[in-house]
């Protein structure tokens, strides 16, 4: 059996992490094409993993042509993870966009009502709370190791940033 990791289970633990009633709207297609942008920009900000993350089939369709896109890896939940917190920086960041666009439309008791102000900053808190946490896991993922018996083990060196010396 091939080892790879269809785009939709990225997509799953992603829409796991948010709450959006426009996937619900969209159709699959465009929804998958919508979350494939954020996944990409995820695979792009996503430093040295420990898995080749661009070795992906944009083309691929599974028997059923529901998924569309593959990686030609396996992905751990320590990858799927991390990349579905870039997506949802992403998917923030477009929702602050939207909020500033209404903004900018509406005016006096128009925008008092929308309240636009205090969701862009509910949103900005949620950026800053997802940029934060993904900081972590990637350092916590790239010092991590998986020794012979299959348990992780982390270099408290190189989680405290002090570098060793040989």
């Amino acid at each position: 059996m091939e080892e790879i990791t269809l785009f939709s289970t990225v997509y799953e633990f992603f829409l796991g992490k948010i709450t959006d009633d426009m996937y619900v709207s969209l159709g699959q297609e465009d929804a998958y094409a919508d979350m494939e942008q954020m996944l990409l920009e995820g695979v792009n900000k996503f430093s040295f993993p420990k898995i080749n993350l661009r070795n992906y089939d944009l083309s691929y369709a599974d028997d059923y042509n529901l998924s569309k896109g593959k990686f030609n890896v396996v992905l751990g939940i320590g990858e799927l993870d991390i990349l579905t917190d870039y997506m949802v920086i992403s998917w923030v960041k477009r929702q602050i966009a939207h909020c500033r666009l209404v903004e900018m439309n509406y005016s006096g008791a128009d925008a008092k009502v929308l309240n636009t102000k205090s969701q862009i900053e509910a949103l900005t808190g949620m950026s800053n709370f997802f940029t934060k946490e993904v900081a972590k896991k990637v350092r916590l993922y790239s010092n991590t190791t998986v020794d012979e018996d299959g348990m992780s083990r982390h270099s408290i060196l190189a989680l405290s940033g002090k570098h060793v010396i040989r």
